[in-house]
């Protein structure tokens, strides 16, 4: 079995964000809305709402790789097997300097919400000052109405949580 790194994506087959993919080199740092192929995804379906998390980062130099990739799959393990409505989990990759996207695709905000209460998720969050220069937490509302052909990204809540010197956005 080889070995995955971050970046690497993760795989949950049956939901129509299995073709999630980033559609510019640079959507670590593009509005949500921009770096994916929303549209694509969604082509089938007519209708739908779907709950976004996404966590935007810039990784410190000297952060441990493996010991932040075990924790993020042990995370993400748990909440796999312990919770239900995960569409997609995007690994994001690092840019040139060092900034990354993840986010995860649910079908309900209840269910991000018991899943970010697990230990593992609770342990890997507690890393976030030892391994990144700033976060974000960014929180989204996709929407496709019947009819339409483009969904819309709504942001949910007030201010995204931040912690350290995040760029603008």
């Amino acid at each position: 079995m080889n070995k995955r790194q971050l970046g690497d994506p993760v795989d949950l087959p049956g939901s129509p964000f299995d073709r999630l993919t980033p559609v510019d080199p640079s959507y670590a740092t593009l509005p949500l809305d921009r770096g994916f192929n929303w549209t694509e995804c969604l082509a089938g379906v007519d209708q739908g709402r779907w709950y976004l998390v996404a966590f935007r980062s810039r990784r410190r130099p000297d952060a441990d790789e493996d010991r932040l990739l075990a924790h993020d799959e042990q995370a993400f393990r748990e909440a796999e097997a312990r919770t239900t409505g995960l569409l997609r989990y995007f690994r994001g990759g690092l840019d040139q300097d060092r900034n990354c996207l993840s986010l995860c695709v649910w079908d309900r905000r209840r269910h991000a919400k018991r899943a970010s209460e697990l230990p593992s998720h609770r342990v890997a969050s507690a890393l976030t000052y030892e391994m990144y220069l700033w976060y974000r937490v960014e929180r989204f509302m996709l929407v496709k109405r019947a009819g339409s052909l483009e969904p819309e990204l709504m942001p949910v809540g007030t201010s995204p949580v931040m912690a350290g010197q995040a760029p603008s956005a």
